[in-house]
């Protein structure tokens, strides 16, 4: 199954923000902790399969850089 992104966003919060404003369906993580908004509704992918990220940094090491 190939999903391509009609937007691309720089921080999860901003997928939450684009949904609750109608702007289209999101797909993010369900981070431990994190809720989502009222107007917002999660919807759980069981048995998910592989999801390949990518991710591209052009500044210098930070530890969290190193870390990840």
């Amino acid at each position: 199954m190939d999903w391509f992104p009609g937007i691309e966003v720089s921080s999860l919060e901003l997928i939450e923000t684009y949904v609750a404003n109608g702007l289209g369906a999101g797909v993010t993580l369900a981070l431990p902790g994190k809720k989502f908004p009222s107007h917002v509704r999660a919807l759980p992918f069981e048995r998910l399969f592989a999801v390949i990220v990518g991710a591209l940094w052009r500044g210098r090491k930070t530890p969290c850089w190193k870390r990840f």
